[in-house]
């Protein structure tokens, strides 16, 4: 399922252009540049090919979907659903869970902290 992804035409409008991209530049080890998937069909086919060799070192289901952009990873689920063993969709469920809450903490720190620092600067001290 992740090689059919893979496939998948690249889109040049935001948020995220393709389910293993969150944009049309990638980077390689020999380049010092980043390059264009969009300018270059030899960088996209080059760029595919290392995705799926990085695909065939995965162990486990999680790590391939560990490369999925965030707009992509419920979809991919619900097409790779019937291939993945209930372990394995057990394992990706609890990860997503477990992030999303990672996320969520994050998110309501930041927030916290941004409007303790607003209430501080209103403060007038005399």
């Amino acid at each position: 399922m992740a090689r059919t992804f893979l496939t998948m035409e690249i889109k040049t409008t935001p948020p995220s252009p393709h389910p293993f991209t969150d944009s049309g530049f990638v980077g390689f080890k020999e380049d010092a540049f980043p390059s264009n998937l969009l300018e270059n069909e030899n960088t996209l086919l080059q760029w595919r090919d290392q995705m799926k060799k990085r695909f065939n070192k995965c162990e486990f289901a999680q790590q391939i979907f560990m490369f999925l952009t965030k707009p992509y990873r419920m979809v991919f689920l619900k097409y790779a659903e019937p291939y993945l063993s209930q372990k394995d969709l057990s394992e990706i469920l609890s990860d997503v869970l477990s992030l999303n809450r990672y996320w969520t903490v994050l998110a309501e720190k930041s927030i916290a902290t941004t409007t303790c620092r607003k209430t501080m600067t209103k403060v007038k001290v005399t």
